[in-house]
């Protein structure tokens, strides 16, 4: 039976430590998934950054009334299909 456990490490000098102990058996080969956590203030120069950049896909102004069009377009629990179809056929009715 595979054991799963997770545990926190820092990466220093080009090696992770593990900063908890694991109850592992001596030479068992295991799998590592890392998930970076960012220091303190880095979120806030990647927010800013993100910001200068821009939206990722391009974009168009509409005018208020526009957009006013498309509010309750797609109901709450609606069938997204069944909607997408109904915007893009130009046969229904």
């Amino acid at each position: 039976m595979a054991q799963s456990e997770r545990v926190k490490a820092i990466y220093r000098e080009g090696t992770l430590q593990l900063l908890e102990p694991v109850n592992l058996p001596e030479g068992v080969e295991v799998w590592v998934e890392l998930k970076g956590v960012p220091q303190p203030g880095t979120e806030t120069a990647t927010l800013r950054r993100a910001i200068q950049l821009g939206p990722t896909y391009p974009t168009r102004p509409q005018s208020p009334e526009t957009l006013e069009r498309l509010i309750g377009l797609v109901a709450v629990g609606g069938d997204a299909l069944a909607d997408s179809e109904a915007l893009y056929d130009a046969d229904r009715h």
